[in-house]
């Protein structure tokens, strides 16, 4: 499954990790629609989660050449790693409060160096083909020694620079500029609760607090701790 092929590849991978569950959980996200937590409820989520545990998403690689995609926007580097369709690995990681100023060649650059170094075992001695959608990569001009450095070490894979159109660098693009955002307020799932008093779900806080106050082991850490024993057997 490749992710420039999304969403009807995506598609169809749901329908081939849940395709013999029975079931369809609907709405249990929405806040604005009321619903009973049922044990039936409690059953599908736990096999809807074993679903998703065994399904395998990424694919092992066959050591024939990789295609590497890599992108960097202006907070964060991005790439996968692919054959064929197989998705084999991916790669995201914010800016230091440094890289933040490098040029935009050097952060295209770098973006393949991260994605190269994290991935070295499985890459090294191979071909890999790079695409980027940044030209100067492919006939480069800056040669600071940040630049210098980076071309020594790629200098040890068998590195083969392809130019591929940024509408088309769908993947590395989505890593690069991945956005996990907080927001004001109570969390979501308070909000859901406060729709029905009738529940049982193992991962509400209360719940989960009232049932380790009941636990014998729990209380005797909670003893041991408080009475200063650091023995690990309690």
């Amino acid at each position: 499954m490749g992710i420039s092929t999304s969403p009807d590849e995506y598609q169809a991978c749901m329908e081939k990790v849940f395709g013999d569950l029975d079931f369809v959980v609907v709405y249990l996200d929405d806040i604005l629609v009321p619903f009973t937590w049922l044990t039936s409820d409690t059953s599908a989520f736990q096999a809807t989660q074993r679903a998703f545990a065994e399904a395998v998403l990424l694919s092992f690689p066959d050591f024939e050449a990789f295609d590497v995609y890599a992108d960097a926007s202006g907070t964060q580097l991005g790439g996968i790693i692919m054959q064929g369709v197989k998705n084999l690995a991916c790669y995201s990681r914010s800016l230091t409060k440094h890289q933040v100023n490098y040029t935009t060649m050097e952060l295209e650059l770098l973006s393949i160096v991260e994605i190269l170094r994290e991935y070295r075992t499985m890459l090294l001695g191979f071909l890999v083909v790079v695409h980027t959608d940044h030209k100067n990569l492919i006939y480069p001009t800056e040669n600071s020694l940040r630049v210098k450095r980076w071309n020594s070490l790629l200098s040890k894979y068998r590195l083969t620079m392809e130019d591929i159109k940024g509408k088309k660098n769908i993947g590395a693009g989505a890593f690069s500029r991945m956005r996990f955002g907080t927001c004001d307020g109570p969390p979501l799932h308070e909000g859901i609760y406060a729709l029905n008093t009738q529940y049982e779900c193992v991962m509400h806080g209360p719940v989960i607090r009232e049932h380790q106050e009941k636990g014998t082991m729990i209380q005797q850490i909670k003893t041991a701790y408080l009475a200063g024993n650091n023995n690990p057997d309690y």
